[in-house]
């Protein structure tokens, strides 16, 4: 879980590329975008049906983007990127996907990440796995 810091931080790096127009939002949008190869990070909300996350998950890594299960429900997701709801969201710019792991570096390991249990996944991050 993410400690108060980390969910500010991260939720200002989520709204600042909303607001840079690096950031889609919803599932259709966030596969389309993964199909493109635009994506560069998938987040999925807590929240999200077992078929919307297999859905997402599977897309994302058939195509090799990373992608992590955050501990932010639909709402609260929903709510930072101007809507009611959001199941996902994917940053499209590697400049954002660096903020938001910064942002929640010291967070404890318990968010789902492909990019964990599939340390070949993040070869283009000069051999760490993050």
């Amino acid at each position: 879980m993410w400690t108060e810091r980390n969910r500010k931080n991260a939720e200002g790096v989520i709204g600042l590329a909303k607001r840079a127009g690096a950031l889609c939002i919803g599932t259709e949008q966030v596969v389309a975008e993964v199909r493109k190869g635009r994506a560069k990070l998938v987040l999925i909300a807590s929240d999200v049906s077992e078929n919307t996350a297999k859905r997402l998950t599977d897309k994302a890594d058939y195509r090799r983007v990373p992608w992590e299960r955050i501990p932010l429900e639909m709402r609260s997701l929903g709510r930072l990127v101007g809507r009611e709801y959001a199941s996902a969201v994917a940053f499209t710019q590697e400049g954002f996907v660096l903020s938001y792991r910064k942002a929640v570096r010291d967070c404890p390991s318990e968010a789902l990440t492909n990019t964990l249990s599939n340390p070949e996944r993040n070869e283009d991050t000069d051999g760490r796995n993050e």
